[in-house]
């Protein structure tokens, strides 16, 4: 092979020349080791090309004058890649040195990729590009796409018959679909004579200026909010047909939504409407002319939230848990927030607890996940959507037989740890085991007189005739096991007590 090039210094290196040829490509073949011949066809996109170089020289491989790949030849100056191609085309492969002299093999190797089973690439509209699905309302498109080269395929609607073209020699087809009816949803595919198939094109004509809803976006050039679907969007745009002129009135779940109207286009009966929307869930339809679309379009419109584990609670309504802290009970409420309609799994020291599941509000993200619980330490996190809270929420939940929640309470309410009392008299209460029975110790001296605990292991008992301007400490101490006490409460009376009471 031989390239010369010419005299003039302005070339640049992929310019042909007339040199000696150190560069060769001399073959190709596909993935089952098939020769790929010059001017022939392949349906394979993995090839493997062969040649010669140099010694130990770096190559280009391109087609025309794209470069796609590199090789490096060995030390004998041959050379061998495998390379994927991505287009149905007739390519024109060379190898150039990457160089100087940017020596370069000579001729290409020229052959054609198709496709076995056709393809649709494109279909076009009036107004451009339509995708498989699309609502159009045009009388034809024009389909272009990819098939085995100079056979005559048919473009279906489902079975039915609606045009004939001919492939051209590079594979390619091109055919125009008129006289689309109104009111009919087009199935189209591409048959090739031995029956292959390309992928169903979903083509949807409405009738003819007929009222229609037909889109829910985020913005002007959407994403679309799918049906029934979530949106974290506060500002949306609808889009549908209606007869020319006409005005359009939006309506939530049957009621109008205010300002949100617009007149249907004179020429194609389109109309959009920007609109607001806040949380909640939507089911919008169209009305105009005394009609209104249906079904509705429905979906919802949430808070976007991040994920968090916000509360550990004793109950329903409280009171929490706080971190660090301990609790005697064994069920808990635990609660948080997610991205809306995820699902929440807890996790104690990094492992999932079994049915500790829940999914997020679809509008506000909240989450509440019932929790039993066994004495030890909890280190809480929750996970959704692979993400995990952090910190953990630590807590510990201690026995139910040692008494606790300890607490002294006079005639207005509780009275703080440590906290000031003006009455003479108290009431102390606490929990310990049920059905079993506590003493009570008031400043290091056990009082004689048992004090039964419920079902629920509470108990109460009124002390009286405390000594103004005294600081009284009280503890439960348990009547069984081995004594178990409670944490003390402190409080004191002030020197001006109330009368006293017996």
């Amino acid at each position: 092979m031989t390239a010369k090039p010419p005299s003039a210094s302005s070339l640049t290196p992929d310019t042909p020349t007339d040199t000696t040829a150190t560069v060769t490509f001399t073959e190709i073949r596909d993935s089952k080791d098939t020769l790929v011949g010059q001017n022939t066809i392949t349906y394979d996109k993995t090839l493997t090309g062969k040649g010669m170089a140099a010694p130990n020289t770096e190559l280009w491989l391109r087609d025309s004058t794209s470069k796609f790949e590199e090789v490096t030849s060995g030390s004998s100056g041959s050379w061998i890649k495998t390379f994927t191609l991505s287009d149905f085309k007739r390519y024109r492969l060379t190898a150039i040195e990457k160089n100087p002299p940017q020596d370069f093999s000579s001729p290409a190797r020229t052959f054609l990729l198709a496709t076995e089973t056709p393809i649709i690439n494109t279909v076009v509209g009036d107004a451009g590009p339509i995708q498989s699905g699309d609502t159009y309302h045009g009388d034809s498109v024009e389909i272009t796409g990819n098939a085995p080269p100079s056979v005559e395929v048919i473009a279906l609607d489902g079975e039915d018959e609606l045009e004939k073209e001919l492939v051209n020699a590079d594979g390619v087809f091109e055919l125009i679909l008129n006289g689309l009816t109104a009111g009919t949803t087009y199935n189209i595919k591409i048959r090739a004579p031995d029956g292959k198939e390309s992928a169903t094109f979903v083509l949807i004509k409405p009738s003819d200026l007929e009222l229609s809803l037909d889109e829910v976006l985020e913005s002007e050039s959407g994403p679309s909010v799918p049906e029934g679907d979530t949106t974290y969007k506060n500002k949306l745009i609808i889009r549908g047909h209606a007869k020319s002129g006409a005005s359009v009135q939006l309506l939530n779940h049957d009621s109008e939504i205010e300002d949100a109207s617009a007149p249907a286009d004179p020429t194609d009966g389109a109309w959009t409407i920007p609109l607001d929307v806040t949380e909640g869930s939507y089911s919008l339809t169209a009305e105009a002319l005394g009609e209104v679309t249906d079904p509705p379009r429905t979906f919802i419109v949430a808070v976007e939230v991040e994920l968090s584990l916000d509360e550990v609670l004793e109950s329903e309504s409280g009171p929490s848990v706080p971190e660090g802290d301990t609790t005697y009970k064994n069920k808990l409420i635990i609660r948080g927030h997610a991205k809306s309609g995820a699902s929440v799994q807890l996790l104690n020291h990094d492992r999932e607890i079994e049915d500790a599941t829940a999914p997020a509000d679809p509008i506000d993200g909240a989450w509440e996940i019932p929790l039993d619980v066994t004495e030890g330490s909890y280190s809480l996190t929750a996970e959704a959507l692979g993400k995990v809270t952090d910190p953990p929420r630590t807590f510990i939940v201690a026995s139910t037989v040692k008494p606790h929640n300890t607490r002294v309470y006079d005639s207005d309410d509780l009275i703080a740890d440590n906290g000031n009392t003006p009455y003479n008299f108290v009431v102390v209460r606490g929990t310990a085991a049920p059905f079993k029975a506590i003493r009570i110790k008031i400043n290091d001296e056990i009082r004689d007189a048992l004090e039964p605990t419920d079902y629920e292991g509470n108990w109460a008992r009124l002390v009286t005739r405390l000594e103004p301007g005294t600081e009284y400490k009280f503890i439960a101490v348990a009547d069984y096991d081995d004594n178990p006490e409670s944490d003390p409460w402190t409080i004191n009376v002030l020197p001006s007590g109330n009368a006293t009471e017996d």
